[in-house]
């Protein structure tokens, strides 16, 4: 499946991908820009760091750093 992507500028993206949370199942939103990507998760409040890459079934998205909000 294909997120549905918000440009918000020409340097930083924005997706959620559907039951991606590693704590709760639940939608995660993704924030990818020069300064890196950041994650978080409107259910359980997790925020992260994730690591995010390509393999060869698409995007990667690796959690890193979380901590509860």
């Amino acid at each position: 499946m294909v997120p549905e992507v918000s440009i918000l500028n020409e340097k930083t993206a924005e997706f959620t991908l559907t039951a991606a949370c590693p704590a709760c199942g639940g939608d995660l939103r993704l924030r990818l820009s020069p300064e890196g990507a950041r994650s978080w998760c409107p259910t359980c409040h997790l925020i992260g760091r994730p690591r995010v890459g390509f393999g060869p079934d698409g995007l990667v998205v690796v959690p890193d750093g979380q901590a509860q909000a």
